[in-house]
Parts: C-alpha cells; sequence; structure tokens
C-alpha cells in the first residue's frame, strides 16, 4: 500500500465544460449566451403572434403568408441582437433605411396608431376559458 492519492482523469475525449480561458474566448461566451437569450425571447413572442393571427383567420399555415411573416421575427431579432451588442445581417438593412422609413411617415405614407386609450383595445381574439361569448 503506497501514500499516493490517484485523482480522477480526463481525456480530452470525455464530455466536460470547458470554461473560456482568454477574454476573446469570454466575449465570444458572452455573446453565445446573449444570442441563446434573445432566441428564446423572439421564438416566444413569434409564437404567441402566430397564434393569435391564426385564430383571427389569417392564413399564416400557408407558405407565402409564412415567408413574408417570418421577416417580422428576423426584424425582431435583429434589432435585439444589436441591443446586447451581437450583429446580425438584417441589422444592417435597418439602419441603412432609417432616412427613408422617416420620409415615408413624414409625407404620410406610413402612419402608426397610437394605443393611448384602453376603450380601443379589442380583445375579442383571446381565448375564452369558458366557452361563453360575453359580448
Amino acid at each position: 500500500m503506497t501514500n499516493i492519492i490517484q485523482f480522477p482523469t480526463f481525456s480530452d475525449s470525455e464530455d466536460v465544460t470547458r470554461l473560456p480561458q482568454t477574454e476573446s474566448e469570454t466575449e465570444k461566451a458572452i455573446a453565445v449566451n446573449r444570442m441563446v437569450y434573445v432566441d428564446d425571447v423572439v421564438n416566444q413572442m413569434f409564437s404567441k403572434i402566430a397564434t393569435k393571427l391564426y385564430h383571427q383567420g389569417y392564413p399564416v399555415d400557408e407558405e407565402v403568408f409564412f415567408k413574408d411573416f417570418i421577416l417580422i421575427g428576423e426584424l425582431t431579432r435583429s434589432i435585439l441582437y444589436s441591443s446586447v451588442g451581437v450583429e446580425h445581417p438584417l441589422h444592417t438593412i435597418i439602419t441603412e433605411n432609417r432616412e427613408r422609413l422617416q420620409t415615408l411617415i413624414d409625407n404620410g405614407n406610413v402612419q402608426f396608431r397610437e394605443d393611448s386609450d384602453e376603450d380601443d383595445y379589442d380583445d375579442s381574439y383571446e381565448d375564452d376559458d369558458d366557452g361563453d361569448d360575453d359580448e
């Protein structure tokens, strides 16, 4: 019997989480975590919007509609990525078209409805658990 304690050894082939070792690796790990978080937020939000539109009768399940609709999710992802310091290819398109959008708004070609009055909110599209039509 010896007084030497044998510690377990790990080979490179074993599944061991390796922590970042350099500043560059740390920055990359942070960026990946931010992307995962944003992706989760966007996926949840996009799913809820698609479900509500589907229940309102919009053809979300049709390929032509969905190809255009998915742009909403990717634009949202682009904006949120930018807010956490992560690049997204669509963000360049957004920044390059800000002046053009402002011109369209100024000319009255694009209008935004303000939701300042709570009485204007139409919640009839929300699920009614009891099945009764309360209106």
